[in-house]
């Protein structure tokens, strides 16, 4: 028999497949992501960052010294700018996750000079009173000022704002006054009565803000005309054609009712008969057990009408009753006044019918508690239009407290609000999330 000393044509596939594999071992080895070159690069990245830091935390300790020492620190030394989610001035922070940083936060921001070395490379959260030092990955965080406090999509949409920008650039009640807004009550100074360092207090007795809202032009906040179709609409033709938002973040405690209900008030729109009488009226009821609000008098139901025949204009909604998609209690002790921050917002949309049931025509109104929606329900048109229609004279907004049938029932709220607005039109779902979440890292709170 011959002796075979050639290879197969297997053994050569073998082999070439082999030598396939091991080179793209190697070439993965050196260029993958955990490769030499990722890695060298890796390390150079640290090894900048690491000077980086170094040179910040030289200066941070230049700046220590002088302050351990009693002296005072040269302008220009504290390197980057000082962040606030409190006090006087402009707010403004930074976010990572849920994560926010403000006040005793410096930000350095990639290009900034950083003294005895060179421009930053990357940006830094700095607290000089701490110590701490933290590097912001790229595209890795949020920079959130007080111009966010408002969604950019609603700020042409606002009747009236008490919010983290006004309060916070705010020295005095004088200076959130305007020609179409009165503060009322409020001379009466003590600890639950007006500007906090970051909230405002309505104390529950006599304190509640009035906001013009008549026959007059309608303006966007920059001043400019109101159009729709090619005509300036008034104040009162914007809220009938689109009807409105009230929004509120903070925290309830009841308040005093001069007709000795247990309703207390947190706005109203009136208009002037007999005095000054509310018509359209939201308030807390049974001890902060439920919501209580209506849009006038006619006796057209909605989903949310009380039972009977004489009173369906008055819409109920108890917070038992409000649940998390999942079937959770959206609040779990089931009482606004129970001393923890809480948001709501209540919206009727009646730029377009909702929902027509056995020939009747609806809008929809909605209710969110802490952020979640709790309910969508028909609002019957006949009632808004009744509302709008009977009620020629309605003429501003108040805030703070709500009257029931007449001038000698007015019934007020006492609360601590960051957050307190009403809008022209209804917010939708994603710009409510999103006003929610503002005002909580706002806050500090995640």
């Amino acid at each position: 028999m011959r002796e075979n000393k050639g290879i197969t044509l297997i053994a050569l596939i073998i082999t070439i497949i082999v030598l396939l594999i091991l080179a793209s071992v190697s070439i993965n080895a050196v260029v993958g992501d955990n490769g030499v070159l990722s890695q060298a690069q890796n390390a150079s990245e640290k090894t900048k960052a690491g000077s980086e830091k170094e040179a910040i935390q030289f200066v941070m300790s230049d700046v220590n010294i002088d302050e351990l020492t009693g002296q005072e620190v040269e302008e220009g030394k504290k390197i980057g700018k000082p962040l606030t989610n409190r006090g006087l001035g402009t707010w403004e922070m930074i976010t990572v996750g849920d994560q926010a940083y403000g006040t005793n936060w410096y930000l350095l921001n990639k290009g900034e000079n950083i003294p005895g070395f060179k421009k930053a490379k990357y940006s830094w959260l700095i607290n000089y009173k701490t110590g701490e030092l933290i590097q912001l990955e790229e595209n890795n965080y949020s920079h959130l000022s007080s111009s966010d406090t408002v969604i950019e999509s609603a700020r042409n949409n606002i009747i009236f704002s008490l919010d983290a920008s006004s309060i916070g650039q705010a020295k005095s009640i004088t200076d959130l006054e305007k020609e179409d807004v009165d503060f009322i009550g409020f001379e009466d100074v003590n600890e639950n009565s007006g500007l906090t360092e970051n909230s405002f207090k309505f104390d529950g007795v006599n304190d509640y803000v009035k906001i013009q809202y008549d026959d007059s032009p309608a303006l966007n906040q920059d001043g400019t005309p109101y159009m729709e179709d090619g005509k300036q609409l008034t104040k009162k033709e914007v809220f009938a054609k689109n009807g409105f938002t009230f929004e509120f973040y903070g925290i309830l405690d009841g308040g005093t009712s001069q007709n000795g209900t247990d309703y207390r008030g947190l706005f109203n729109y009136g208009l002037i008969y007999k005095g000054e009488e509310g018509k359209m009226r939201f308030g807390i009821i049974g001890e902060g057990k439920g919501l209580h609000w209506n849009a006038g008098y006619g006796n057209f139901r909605s989903d949310l009408s009380a039972d009977g025949d004489t009173a369906q204009w008055n819409q109920y909604y108890y917070i038992e009753d409000a649940k998390k998609p999942s079937g959770e209690k959206i609040i779990e002790s089931e009482n606004l006044y129970d001393g923890n921050i809480h948001y709501m917002a209540l919206s009727v949309d009646t730029s377009k019918i909702y929902e027509t049931v056995d020939g009747k025509d609806y809008y929809k109104h909605t209710i969110y508690l802490d952020g979640i929606k709790a309910i969508d329900a028909k609002y019957n048109v006949k009632s808004w239009e009744y509302f709008i229609e009977n009620y020629p004279d309605l003429s501003y907004f108040e805030v703070g407290r709500a009257h029931m049938s007449n001038t000698s029932n007015q019934c007020y709220s006492k609360l601590e609000a960051y957050t307190l607005r009403l809008y022209n039109r209804a917010l939708t779902d994603e710009e409510v999330e999103m006003s929610y979440n503002n005002s909580k890292l706002l806050l500090g709170e995640s």
